[in-house]
């Protein structure tokens, strides 16, 4: 049995510090004062890893970093999702699908984003869902596409 829990950044990776703290300033307005959401990137931990999906060219865009610790993000807040009841052997088994099934050039900031990647994770792991405001931006800007 293990803790399976959210852990929800502000995507904040450009090179401009002024974009950055738009992006950041947006996210607290859409999300903390309208509870609408904002552009956030996710990660889930489980077993003492942090798991994600981004771009890359070539392989799976799966990859683990230390909780709450991705440099290429600002780390927002943690949501703990459930307990899994998985052992860590079927966690392995589970990411190594996940890992093949996930290459990093189909990733699509809109349909096929970090934040998709978690919700089919927690599913996997038997925990609930993401909280709807995680994703809330992507999948209603991809509506409309």
């Amino acid at each position: 049995m293990s803790l399976v829990t959210l852990h929800v950044y502000d995507i904040t990776n450009t090179q401009y510090e002024a974009a950055n703290a738009s992006i950041q300033g947006l996210n607290r307005f859409t999300k903390d004062i309208l509870g609408a959401g904002g552009i956030f990137h996710g990660a889930v931990e489980v077993n003492g890893d942090e798991w994600s999906f981004g771009y890359c060219d070539r392989g799976s865009g799966v990859y683990c970093c230390r909780p709450r610790g991705n440099t290429g993000y600002t780390y927002r807040e943690s949501i703990p999702l459930g307990v899994t009841a998985l052992s860590p052997a079927r966690v392995r088994n589970i990411l190594g699908a996940l890992q093949a099934a996930w290459q990093g050039h189909e990733y699509d900031l809109l349909a096929r984003n970090c934040n998709h990647f978690c919700e089919a994770f927690a599913e996997m792991l038997g925990v609930g869902s993401l909280p709807a405001w995680v994703n809330r931006f992507a999948s209603q800007a991809d509506a409309t596409v």
